[in-house]
């Protein structure tokens, strides 16, 4: 991503954070609003910004291809292989847990960030990089994608890898979201997936 892209998005993020918290005046325009700029030269360590998260202390963190940087409005801090538990510093995605932690995604493994420390999870077969956003389910699971399949950090610390046919994955996936019936629903370019007890499937369709 262009250091320039960079500074637009963390911008906007910025903004649609604060107008949780504050109602916007529909009558201002978006130009009359302050917007500050932070790139490379204010000490993010690259331009290259996979993901951002807010955890829940109002934290802002970005993956980046030489580590994950949190971000307090003013200054940047770096974790990466030298500073922390990390082993790979090129980060793909990172997800903000109701509990307060952010779980960390490299090529390598997933991470768990938390109290100021860096856990290493799912360690012992690289995941490969992916950049699909992580989920969160409601029993607390952090749910991943992996080549041909879908990676689960169960909440007993189980890590279960569901494989399944490549025709039935060979696509694109955008993103994750658990259904009402506790499934996964699969963004997929090749349409819309549901991943319930252990296998995958096209997803009924609500009109039909």
């Amino acid at each position: 991503m262009p250091r320039s892209t960079f500074r637009v998005c963390l911008a906007a993020v910025l903004l649609a954070i604060s107008a949780r918290s504050f109602a916007l005046n529909p009558h201002t325009l978006i130009s009359q609003y302050a917007a500050d700029h932070w790139s490379t030269k204010d000490g993010l360590p690259q331009a290259t910004v996979s993901a951002i998260a807010q955890t829940a202390d109002g934290y802002i963190w970005l993956a980046t291809e030489e580590g994950l940087v949190r971000f307090d409005g003013v200054r940047f801090t770096v974790f990466d292989s030298t500073n922390s538990g990390l082993t790979d510093n090129y980060l793909s995605s990172l997800a903000a847990a109701r509990d307060g932690s952010l779980w960390i995604r490299t090529a390598e493994t997933l991470f768990r960030y938390s109290a100021g420390t860096i856990r290493s999870l799912c360690s012992g077969r690289s995941i490969g990089l992916d950049y699909t956003p992580m989920l969160e389910e409601r029993s607390g699971a952090i749910w991943s994608r992996e080549e041909g399949g879908l990676l689960e950090y169960a909440s007993n610390g189980e890590c279960r890898h569901h494989r399944f046919v490549a025709a039935a994955f060979d696509a694109v996936v955008t993103s994750l979201v658990q259904n009402a019936d506790g499934s996964i629903l699969i963004g997929t370019s090749r349409g819309l997936k549901q991943f319930n007890h252990g296998s995958i499937t096209d997803a009924p369709n609500p009109e039909a």
